[in-house]
């Protein structure tokens, strides 16, 4: 009975120890959630309240922000509203550049090619009302000689414009990431830049078309004379020793560097290019889709819509001011920035 007595109480204190065990593990798994929760609130809390006292002057180049429209703005052909939409509000546009401009920072904007909208309801000066528009050049202008583009959108003081060579001239000298000049040149297509300083080779004040070149060096194997004779065809430029550089009549034109890094080699997969001078290329290279010849890349046909228009946005905001901060976002291409009127979010 003895020997009985001692196995049913050892069992009995081989439960109670597990049990504890059990016990003490839960209490110690509980109290290890409770920091990481609290861990995670403190995170979100400081997240939230870091965008909620997020102003323009904290935007870094390369940054992506959305600009919300008055409330007023149809962006709906169908519908006759007081004011139609000529950009669209759910388009992103990237930081492209910051100056200081005496006490306060000027902010340079351009947009993605979905920004513009392709019709537009506009009274010209000769037209009795509004009516729809194809855009172009010349109802760009029209536009923005009404000051219509700065009225639609909410945050006051935004001032609409082509993109400038000037600017342009301006991203590519500065230092930056490859991965930055990437997020502001590299768009989805050839789009229109307006000629606004004196340039040798360009007609001042005129327009150009920025055109966009991919290359199949990666996919496609190419001997290399022929590939430094494409980029200097298509880009006015070369690449050498993992470098580019650009000829003296390419001032505001950019070329795209990739390093594989399967094989640790770099090479040029695009470029953007408006050229001031007679060129040829040709379907054979596998870069565009049919032979093309033309004497250069000026815009003679201001009025004809068949060129993308790409929105450049300049904002000059006091950095002490109460009245410019961000509504919310994280800056990037998924989640943009959201400017509404400025005021701080509660």
């Amino acid at each position: 009975m003895k020997k009985n007595g001692f196995i049913a109480t050892s069992i009995l204190y081989s439960f109670f120890l597990v049990f504890i065990t059990l016990f003490v593990a839960l209490i110690l798994n509980y109290l290890h959630n409770q920091v990481l929760i609290q861990r995670v609130n403190d995170d979100s809390w400081k997240m939230l309240q870091a965008i909620n006292n997020t102003k323009i002057s904290d935007l870094k180049i390369g940054d992506h922000i959305r600009f919300a429209n008055q409330a007023s703005i149809k962006c709906d052909l169908n519908v006759d509203a007081v004011q139609e939409c000529f950009l669209n509000p759910n388009a992103t546009w990237v930081v492209a550049y910051v100056e200081t401009v005496g006490t306060g920072k000027k902010y340079y904007f351009l947009s993605d090619l979905d920004t513009h909208m392709l019709d537009v309801r506009f009274q010209l000066p000769n037209e009795y009302t509004p009516r729809p528009h194809a855009a172009s050049i010349d109802i760009f202008n029209a536009i923005k000689a009404k000051n219509a583009y700065s009225t639609q959108l909410m945050f006051p003081g935004i001032r609409i414009s082509i993109p400038t060579v000037s600017l342009l001239k301006k991203v590519r000298a500065m230092d930056a990431s490859e991965d930055i000049k990437d997020a502001i040149f590299g768009t989805d297509g050839s789009y229109v830049v307006h000629m606004d300083v004196n340039t040798p080779g360009y007609v001042f004040n005129s327009y150009y078309y920025m055109r966009m070149y991919a290359f199949p060096f990666k996919e496609m194997p190419v001997e290399m004379n022929k590939q430094l004779e494409m980029i200097k065809n298509y880009c006015n430029g070369s690449f050498s020793s993992d470098a580019v550089s650009y000829n003296a009549n390419n001032p505001f034109g950019y070329i795209h560097t990739v390093r594989e890094s399967a094989t640790n080699t770099q090479y040029v997969d695009y470029c953007a290019y408006a050229s001031p001078t007679a060129y040829t290329h040709y379907a054979s290279d596998r870069v565009v889709d049919y032979d093309e010849s033309n004497a250069s890349d000026q815009i003679v046909a201001t009025y004809a819509s068949s060129y993308n228009l790409r929105v450049m946005a300049d904002i000059t905001v006091d950095p002490s001011a109460n009245n410019t901060y961000i509504a919310g976002g994280k800056g990037t291409v998924i989640d943009p920035y959201l400017l509404t009127n400025g005021v701080k979010q509660s």
